[in-house]
């Protein structure tokens, strides 16, 4: 089981493979969204939480004791919000960075992917990592069984919000923590293992990844979409097509390809989300700044379960078809 991670892209990648955008990869037997720049490559027992670094911090000045909100004390749990405001306010933080990233950080990230030249990728693709791992501890630090089926079920439904709000991204970070081995290999009931089947036919990579490519074609702004196909796409297109062709003249057909992918993120950029922010959820959010380091999950993982038991019921989304028309309430 490989790790859902955005950092790492694709340093081995072998350019006599690609021939096309619509090139597919999928050669896995556990669960395989092949997005180059999702999988860091780490095994089960791997103990490395490096998961990006802030390239700068602003400058912080000490609140007004007087103005400080009152409410901002309580120490807030993720059942005390509602799923559908939760993935609200996780469309709006999304968005809020989102919109800063501009066509160029894409195109320098695809030749050159050097941070200190695309720092509003970065912080976005940070963002994605932080709210992955955010995720994956809030229902490991779960000590009963039926909180986290609870949590679970909780994220979940965030999920089905998610994807009403058309916001990919955030939707690809908790499927991404939801399937991690520490937490995937544990046991879980009927019903979740049957949703999780359902939202990760989303992002199925047979076909390169046809179905999520359709639904995204056909979602209206404003979208978020998930940014590490993108970019997928445009290390494609940058591999395996020269600048110049063999005549000397210039290989426009790989720059109208390289347009037509930017054309599709600036036109989900074109409508802005219509959310008011609710100070309560941001300030539970906390900025993802609050998980488990990776060997801490593992260590709670195989605590509660010990990797000699064997289970047949361990939560799986690798190729299984997902059923359909399932009712959830929140």
């Amino acid at each position: 089981m490989q790790n859902f991670c955005v950092k790492n892209v694709m340093k081995n990648y072998d350019s006599k493979s690609v021939n096309s955008v619509d090139s597919n990869n999928n050669n896995n037997d556990n669960i395989n969204y092949n997005l180059m720049i999702v999988f860091d490559g780490q095994q089960q027992n791997d103990n490395n939480n490096n998961v990006g670094h802030v390239t700068s911090f602003k400058p912080m000045t000490a609140p007004n004791v007087n103005t400080v909100d009152i409410v901002h004390l309580k120490t807030w749990n993720l059942l005390d919000f509602k799923a559908e405001h939760l993935a609200e306010q996780m469309t709006l933080l999304d968005s809020r960075l989102f919109y800063k990233i501009e066509p160029p950080e894409i195109l320098i990230w695809a030749k050159e992917q050097k941070e200190e030249c695309i720092p509003n990728l970065s912080t976005f693709t940070e963002h994605f990592n932080n709210m992955s791992y955010w995720t994956r501890s809030q229902i490991l630090k779960c000590q009963e069984q039926k909180e986290r089926e609870k949590f679970m079920l909780k994220f979940l439904k965030i999920m089905k919000y998610l994807r009403k709000l058309n916001n990919f991204n955030s939707y690809l970070a908790i499927l991404s923590a939801i399937d991690c081995a520490p937490i995937s290999r544990l046991d879980w009931p009927k019903n979740v293992t049957d949703m999780i089947r359902e939202y990760g036919s989303l992002i199925d990579s047979s076909s390169s990844f046809r179905t999520y490519r359709n639904i995204l074609a056909n979602s209206k702004p404003p979208c978020i979409p998930y940014i590490g196909l993108i970019l997928q796409d445009l290390t494609f297109v940058h591999i395996g097509n020269s600048d110049i062709l063999p005549d000397g003249k210039i290989n426009w057909c790989k720059h109208y390809k390289q347009y037509k992918i930017l054309c599709q993120m600036a036109q989900f950029k074109q409508c802005q989300y219509s959310i008011n922010e609710n100070e309560n959820i941001v300030a539970f959010f906390g900025n993802f700044q609050d998980f488990l380091p990776e060997n801490v999950m593992w260590q709670i993982s195989d605590s509660l379960k010990p990797r000699s038991i064997n289970s047949s019921t361990s939560l799986s989304v690798m190729n299984t078809n997902a059923k359909k028309n399932l009712v959830h309430n929140d």
